[in-house]
């Protein structure tokens, strides 16, 4: 068995923000003669807005090239001196903050993605107001712009506390693996040289993670799967921990592993799930949880350091499932004796065998 990459639809919606910029620039786009003017009348401020407000009603429309069209030039209608900079991202701000909540999704999503592109601070209020919309896809594209924002977040005593609190509280109730992974990655401020920032990031990563422990014994647990890309961006901010909150830490990601080897081996079969005959999503899900189990064991062997260190991926890997859930319940043990900590033993699942077709399909 091979450990699968999850999260194709993440990717996808993440790589919105990444690549605008790259978007060709048009040769004029009917703003050139304004982009270089150290001041601006009124007059052109309208034009300015009128401008981006037509592109807009374009973006939104029926008519898919003119659509494309129009998104190209937003994307790339910011350039110019700060004078205009200003001006044009005012003029989105204002007619894109009324126009997305009124919008069906796909154009809602791309309206806040696109505003996620513009890489200005003063989009802030938006994306805040974007990460509680109804709508998943709106959620993601928000937080996608949240971290595209890092930056120029980074060492701002009075922006990023508010946005590291919002998207801790995004985080604790969302119920969509896509926009949980990105809100994650949006807290990623591992490469931030003031600590005070690292140690808020990772303070909201333990609270969302700890939280989501707690609505594991629910039947579903909302946004299942996501939680992988949580414990990857905590390990890249460990070091900001003092003593107690790595103990807190280690607890958390033991608690975690072994939630997702009872996930696993439960009776939903996870393991079973197989790319010919499962449905997509119960193979996303198998994805997740399988990179969810590798990347906690890694962790926790490193927080523990045990010299004979229960090897539960290995055991998976070979589609050894009666010995893949006695090797984490000897993790189980030694929590018990390092951290404190009582995890109930994973019960061996009543069906190990692996279907015929799956494998066939995991041979090289």
């Amino acid at each position: 068995m091979r450990l699968r990459s999850a999260g194709a639809l993440t990717l996808a919606l993440a790589s919105i923000c990444a690549c605008a910029s790259m978007a060709q620039q048009p040769a004029d786009d009917g703003l050139e003669a304004l982009r270089s003017r150290p001041t601006l009348t009124d007059e052109e401020r309208a034009a300015i807005r009128n401008w981006v407000a037509e592109r807009v009603r374009l973006l939104v429309g029926s008519d898919p090239s003119a659509s494309q069209r129009a998104a190209e030039q937003l994307r790339a209608g910011s350039r110019g001196e700060k004078e205009f900079r200003d001006a044009y991202v005012q003029a989105c701000v204002e007619i894109i903050g009324s126009e997305f909540r009124r919008l069906e999704l796909t154009p809602a999503a791309r309206l806040v993605a696109l505003v996620g592109t513009l890489g200005d601070t003063r989009t802030i209020d938006l994306l805040l107001s974007a990460l509680q919309d109804e709508r998943a896809g709106v959620r993601a594209a928000a937080a996608a712009g949240l971290r595209n924002l890092q930056t120029k977040l980074a060492g701002n005593a009075d922006m990023l506390p508010r946005v590291i609190d919002a998207l801790r509280e995004a985080g604790r109730k969302e119920k969509s693996a896509t926009a949980l992974r990105l809100i994650y990655q949006a807290l990623n401020y591992s490469n931030s040289s003031v600590t005070g920032d690292r140690r808020l990031a990772c303070s909201a990563l333990l609270t969302i993670l700890d939280d989501r422990l707690r609505q594991t014994g629910s039947p579903a647990l909302p946004a299942d799967g996501a939680d992988g890309t949580g414990l990857q961006v905590a390990w890249a901010l460990r070091e900001s921990l003092d003593e107690a909150s790595r103990r807190q830490y280690a607890t958390i990601v033991a608690r975690w592993l072994h939630y997702a080897v009872r996930r696993y081996t439960g009776p939903d079969k996870l393991y079973a799930a197989r790319e010919k005959t499962s449905a997509p999503q119960t193979v996303e899900l198998r994805n997740s949880i399988e990179l969810l189990i590798a990347e906690a064991e890694k962790q926790l062997t490193a927080l523990l350091t045990p010299p004979d260190p229960p090897k539960v991926v290995e055991q998976m890997q070979r589609a050894d499932l009666a010995e893949m859930v006695a090797q984490m319940n000897r993790w189980s043990s030694l929590v018990k004796s390092g951290l404190g900590l009582e995890l109930e033993d994973v019960q061996k699942p009543t069906q190990v065998e692996i279907p015929v077709e799956a494998q066939e399909e995991e041979q090289p």
